[in-house]
């Protein structure tokens, strides 16, 4: 793999991270609220 292409690999590890954290906080929120029901239940 040459240094071009490391960049260009670097660029989509950054935009796919991005697009993936926002799906993280996304899910991360869904069983935060999926915990709290089986705590009370």
């Amino acid at each position: 793999m040459n240094h071009r292409d490391g960049k260009k690999l670097v660029q989509r590890w950054n935009i796919l991270s991005k697009g993936e954290a926002g799906k993280l906080d996304a899910s991360e929120k869904i069983s935060d609220r999926n915990s709290l029901i089986v705590e009370r239940a």
